[in-house]
């Protein structure tokens, strides 16, 4: 159970839920749970009063949902009064992010400075290729810097890099990254570029100089691994040397930099998505849209919580869609776009039968699957299983129907599937229990849909950071 979140994620848990204790405590509250609904909405006020940012708050509130359901508690959380007090902590404590890009010119003032504000010729040369290898590998500063005394397995290690002389390139092996929370890893290669924040020469010159000790790639000659503290002083001794206001750079801006610059450039949003973070869309029928309706209401929000690991769901469902609409659909969805999506998440085909003939289906399946690998060539499909129902709109054989829907869902998962996406189910979902649906028993309830939101939730966690095909593979 403590392997089934990260380690940050379980530490910040841990901060929310002593932050609770101390809270209760202080207002003489009893420590019960699942606490009252009035304890959660004094926290958040009290939260708010404090001055903590809506992102730390609703981490709190996170972790109190978390023990409930730990503990197989009632979740007080998802009242509606705790959604919308959250949603207006956003709206009072909205913060502008000010973090500027550290650009390539920058980059070259900050390693030319080094030699002046570091202690000795080694520090010089540590921080040197931490900050070129932070900047052309789009790095986070948890990745390549020990943050706590605890965490060093997924830090950058010395034996995850490769110093290629014959081809002259980087290549450097992560093996987590926020975005990677189950370990698959990740390769970047970084080619020479003959400057003075040359990567390449950065990497060689520094192990030239490093101590023979195992471990951390960034470590100091006395062998103790560089920390976010350390480099996080440098930089700013960096900037103070050419008078920079420091206040506005941070770690990430060497990220910031690095998209920036590549955009200017000429690379494309897909690329640069990549190395930031994953947008999703969810297009569908009716179900979708009142899943979205339900998902805004729920702690995580319409991300699913799925943003702590740089994912972005952009729901777009439609009531009464049909497989031959999604087309025209798509289209119009890419006009109002802002990026390219890293995945399509499709669920439709349920107000199709019955009214198109199966055979027709497949091929409008067929066509659609080829309209998207053209016009979205580095895009994964997800087919997103059609739900079974009690009514259907053009048959009242129901087991006819329902035959029909089960053969749609294999050929389209197949298909999906050959052309390298990805098939997810939804086995809660039964027919028979009747509590999942609406009266109309074609919609789902708030019961139905939030069971159906847990399986997008985590079908969507296996599929992009496990590589999984199938979600999930009974």
């Amino acid at each position: 159970m403590d392997a089934a979140v990260s380690h940050n994620t379980h530490s910040s848990y841990q901060t929310g839920l002593d932050s609770f204790r101390v809270f209760r405590e202080q207002q003489c509250l009893p420590t019960c749970w699942p606490p009252p609904l009035v304890h959660v909405i004094q926290f958040i006020a009290a939260l708010s009063l404090r001055g903590l940012a809506h992102s730390t708050s609703r981490l709190y509130v996170a972790a109190i949902s978390y023990e409930c359901k730990i503990k197989n508690l009632p979740d007080v959380t998802n009242n509606f009064i705790i959604t919308k007090l959250l949603e207006g902590m956003k709206r009072l404590k909205h913060r502008p992010d000010t973090r500027l890009p550290i650009t390539l010119d920058l980059l070259s003032q900050l390693i030319n400075s080094l030699p002046h504000v570091c202690t000795n010729l080694y520090e010089a040369k540590l921080f040197s290729c931490a900050f070129s290898l932070a900047f052309f590998g789009f790095m986070r500063i948890g990745e390549f810097a020990q943050t706590n005394r605890q965490a060093t397995n997924n830090v950058l290690q010395l034996d995850d890099v490769i110093l290629d002389e014959i081809h002259e390139r980087v290549i450097l092996r992560f093996r987590h990254s926020k975005t990677d929370q189950y370990g698959k890893g990740v390769t970047v290669e970084i080619p020479k570029t003959g400057k003075i924040y040359c990567p390449f020469m950065s990497l060689k010159h520094y192990l030239g100089a490093r101590p023979s000790v195992p471990g951390i790639l960034f470590c100091h000659f006395g062998g103790d691994p560089l920390t976010r503290y350390q480099f996080s002083s440098v930089l700013r001794k960096t900037l103070s040397f050419f008078n920079i206001e420091f206040k506005y750079y941070k770690s990430h801006s060497f990220r910031i930099g690095a998209a920036t610059t590549a955009s200017a450039a000429g690379m494309s949003d897909h690329d640069i998505q990549i190395a930031d973070h994953v947008i999703i869309w969810c297009v569908g029928s009716s179900i979708i849209k009142r899943a979205f309706m339900v998902a805004r209401q729920r702690p995580g929000g319409s991300n699913l919580t799925l943003d702590g690991n740089g994912i972005s769901l952009w729901w777009q469902g439609y009531s009464g869609l049909k497989l031959t609409d999604i087309q025209k659909k798509i289209r119009l969805i890419s006009i109002y776009a802002d990026n390219t999506p890293t995945y399509i998440l499709l669920h439709c085909g349920g107000n199709d039968i019955g009214c198109t003939p199966l055979k027709q289906l497949f091929a409008v399946v067929k066509t659609l699957l080829n309209f998207l690998q053209q016009t979205f060539p580095y895009t994964r499909i997800i087919w997103s299983q059609i739900l079974p129902r009690a009514s259907w709109r053009y048959s009242n054989d129901c087991v006819a129907m329902d035959k029909a829907r089960i053969r749609l869902n294999s050929y389209a998962a197949k298909s999906v599937l050959n052309s390298g996406g990805a098939y997810l189910k939804h086995p809660d979902i039964k027919l028979y229990a009747i509590q999942l649906y609406s009266p109309d028993l074609v919609h789902l309830s708030d019961i139905g849909n939030n069971i159906f939101l847990n399986s997008i939730q985590s079908g969507l966690q296996e599929i992009i950071n496990g590589n999984v095909p199938v979600y999930p593979d009974l």
